[in-house]
């Protein structure tokens, strides 16, 4: 796997404004405030890590894969709490 080392620093968040969800719905009293938030640096790899790839990293680690991936607000399906042990495999 190819990785690409990401340099830390600091970004902006948020907009102070009111959310409306992919829907269109207004999402009441809530906000995106705005704020500065700070990494450090990171590897991440150059081409995406496919599912095959994961499960041969856990077989070989004995590690469990993740719950099956959900869907986000956009309905999009995602695996959260991924490892980052999968860096030094």
């Amino acid at each position: 796997m190819d990785w690409v080392y990401v340099e830390g620093g600091n970004f902006e968040e948020g907009k102070n404004q009111i959310i409306i969800s992919p829907k269109g719905d207004t999402i009441k009293n809530f906000t995106s405030p705005n704020r500065v938030v700070e990494l450090d640096g990171f590897y991440i790899s150059k081409f995406e890590i496919t599912v095959k790839q994961f499960k041969e990293f856990c077989k070989e680690t004995g590690r469990e894969m993740p719950s099956p991936p959900i869907e986000n607000a956009y309905g999009k399906k995602c695996i959260i709490n991924g490892s980052t042990k999968i860096l030094y495999w």
